[in-house]
């Protein structure tokens, strides 16, 4: 490890060495998510093919949209692409089976299934469960479905319902033998995923986690952008109400350059038992490709 590194090495090093293996684990197989650039081209030559990449929807374009740049991926010779499906994008039953029947045609056998964040649905399907309890009936099968978890809560969902959705398609993953697991949205506080993972266990949740984490060396505007998608609770309001505090932490290198991830990582160091289900970690790139492998081989070093 370089000498540029210390903070990094000291909040690993603190680590017991079984959740210096799982951490390390958890850098080696990380998903990476990336949101469809309007004109530029993504540059993911850096990024190994055998990485997971979760296509993100935006609220803005059609779930064509997202098939397509998926399809990209795809025919450069990508084979564990996971779409986003946002379910209020889907204007019918026709269209669900047109979009599902795309997908098996590109071999796609597993999706990031989410309700979407524009206000005004296309058609029926007002939440993801809608849209899983449809594929349901049309009997279409995917292997394997992501979810979101709000640690911080959701502003337009209560936490009774957030927790009763968590019930309900824990319960449809079951019922129809498909693979599910939880990643959680944007959050800047490693001790309330910590939390929120113990709670939901409490409510009988067992579906694996995926750790949600922005990328080292996001920038703030970009963090802004991303918690604004994510429907984070405290992590948006400091942003929006302490603007004084937001340029400390920049230039105390917690929203900036090193931005601090690994204090992050290493502060779940409770979660990490057979208990909790932790599957690994689920990097929101933004478009900072080179910068997140370069931050995991640094990281993976100091690991070893």
């Amino acid at each position: 490890m370089s000498a540029e590194n210390p903070h990094r090495l000291n909040v690993f090093e603190s680590l017991s060495s079984v959740n210096k293996k799982k951490l390390f684990d958890w850098f080696d197989k990380a998903n990476f998510e990336i949101i469809p650039p309007e004109k530029t081209i993504i540059k993911l030559d850096k990024l190994p093919m055998d990485r997971k990449i979760s296509v993100i929807s935006s609220p803005t374009k059609s779930v064509e949209h997202t098939i397509q740049f998926s399809q990209g991926l795809i025919e450069s010779g990508r084979k564990l692409v996971m779409p986003h499906i946002a379910a209020r994008h889907f204007k019918d039953s026709d269209h669900v089976i047109e979009v599902m029947d795309k997908l098996r045609e590109l071999g796609v056998n597993q999706i990031f299934s989410i309700a979407g964040d524009n206000d005004n649905p296309s058609g029926p399907f007002k939440g993801s469960l809608d849209f899983l309890k449809e594929i349901q009936k049309q009997n279409i099968h995917i292997d394997k479905v992501n979810i979101a978890g709000y640690p911080e809560g959701h502003p337009k969902i209560s936490k009774v319902d957030l927790d009763k959705n968590l019930l309900e398609k824990q319960a449809w993953a079951k019922e129809t033998g498909t693979e599910m697991s939880i990643v959680t949205q944007i959050c800047f506080d490693s001790r309330k995923v910590a939390d929120w993972i113990e709670r939901i266990r409490g409510l009988g949740v067992t579906l694996p986690v995926i750790i949600g984490i922005p990328v080292k060396g996001i920038s703030l505007h970009d963090l802004y952008k991303l918690a604004e998608r994510s429907g984070v609770g405290d992590s948006m309001n400091i942003i929006n109400q302490n603007p004084g505090l937001i340029s400390k932490l920049v230039r105390a290198s917690i929203f900036g350059k090193n931005y601090a991830a690994d204090d992050f990582l290493a502060n779940l160091n409770r979660i990490t038992s057979e208990r909790h289900k932790i599957e690994g970690m689920h990097i929101f790139t933004y478009f900072k490709i080179n910068l997140t492998m370069e931050w995991i081989e640094k990281s993976k070093d100091s690991l070893r």
